[in-house]
């Protein structure tokens, strides 16, 4: 019989006799003596300041006989006022200033607030290099919309996220939008997507596009009295019919974890390709095919040689690059072919060569890192080439 511990599952407590009554087993080991389940915080949780709550805890038990329970009690009072969690999401924080920022910036609704930083979650297992694991990136954002208007809304930033990935990635059929079963919602959503790529393992989530309600802004303004409601002087009240409607925002959270995004764009991007070389001997060659505005080296200048002034003008070739932002590499070492498949491995898009020639008719051999083909051109046309290909795609643009 499954039987639900105190709270019931309402409160999202855990449920017991799932495990014996559906026969489940480890999917390691195939053992079935599983433990019992118990409650699990997936929160980090530490202590603020330089005192070491453990002392006076030690002290205060010291000699006493004392049972479990008042041990706990004991160790509850000493720490309840230097007891902090560590973030396991960067929402909140948008959630709390929608009043500071929406009335600072004077912002209509629809509008959304974003923000990018660490986030820690207590993880039961740490997997798969950095897919899973305690401490990553987030970049997350809250879209705050008119009650009634999510469906539209969810629809327009599902769409809006899968196309962000289409454009970055070789193979957009490895990412898909999966909807949430309803036993899958987060008691805070009416629906929700996870976009999601096919890693080696099998299908991981990237981002979750989730319809929030108006969950988050009721309960913050319910616990300190602020009442976060946004007023809509051209809308008539739906229940009085009278202009002017104040209301509390239903939201919509783009919500991506970008150190998952980062190992999925590396996959994506790694490639192995088969051929023949000029004497028709078998060769391969490992590229990482990465969008040009996502590659760390936008272009790598490489002189024939170390003389006759072939460093001096991959130098300037370097500096004009550098003036218009562009991260580039001179790089002067080993010979001209393992110079080309360094970058390649590396992701640099775009290889200039300064050879004899270029000293004589300032032109440049330009290779491309994902077909090897080469093009000579003038340097001017080499330097505006590569800005024009390495800027990033304009919101909604098509591959």
């Amino acid at each position: 019989e499954v039987v639900f511990i105190k709270g019931g599952k309402d409160k999202a407590e855990k449920i017991k006799g799932v495990v014996n009554s559906r026969g489940y087993v480890c999917p390691v080991c195939g053992s079935s003596e599983l433990s019992e389940e118990r409650q699990f915080n997936g929160m980090f949780r530490t202590i603020l300041g330089p005192v070491d709550p453990m002392d006076e805890f030690f002290r205060e038990i010291k000699g006493k006989d004392l049972s479990e329970k008042e041990m706990r009690g004991i160790y509850e009072g000493i720490t309840k006022n230097s007891l902090v969690y560590l973030r396991p999401e960067t929402a909140q924080a948008m959630f709390v200033q929608f009043l500071n920022v929406q009335q600072t910036t004077s912002q209509k609704v629809p509008f959304g607030i974003a923000q990018q930083g660490k986030s820690f979650r207590n993880e039961i297992t740490v997997e798969h290099f950095i897919f899973r694991s305690c401490e990553f990136e987030q970049m997350e954002m809250e879209y705050f919309i008119e009650p009634g208007t999510q469906g539209e809304w969810l629809k327009y930033w599902t769409d809006t996220r899968m196309g962000w990935y289409g454009l970055y990635s070789n193979k957009p059929e490895n990412f898909r939008l999966r909807q949430h079963d309803k036993d899958e919602l987060a008691h805070y959503s009416d629906d929700c997507y996870d976009v999601e790529y096919l890693y080696p393992w099998g299908w991981g989530e990237l981002e979750g596009v989730a319809s929030r309600t108006d969950y988050d802004l009721k309960r913050h303004g319910a616990a300190t009295g602020v009442k976060l409601s946004y007023f809509d002087q051209n809308k008539p009240d739906p229940e009085t019919g009278k202009m002017g409607w104040r209301y509390v925002p239903f939201v919509i959270e783009p919500a991506a974890g970008l150190t998952r995004t980062l190992l999925a764009l590396l996959l994506d991007a790694y490639t192995e390709e088969s051929g023949v070389d000029a004497e028709g001997k078998e060769k391969s060659r490992t590229f990482l095919k990465l969008h040009p505005s996502l590659a760390p080296v936008k272009a790598a200048i490489l002189p024939l040689v170390k003389k006759d002034g072939q460093p001096e003008k991959a130098d300037e070739i370097a500096k004009a690059l550098r003036a218009a932002g562009l991260n580039v590499s001179l790089d002067e070492q080993q010979s001209i072919g393992k110079r080309y498949a360094k970058h390649d491995e590396i992701g640099t898009p775009f290889c200039i060569t300064v050879d004899p020639d270029t000293m004589k008719d300032d032109t440049v051999t330009v290779r491309f890192r994902d077909t090897a083909e080469q093009t000579r051109m003038p340097i001017t046309e080499a330097v505006k080439l590569v800005i024009e290909k390495v800027r990033h795609p304009a919101p909604g643009a098509k591959k």
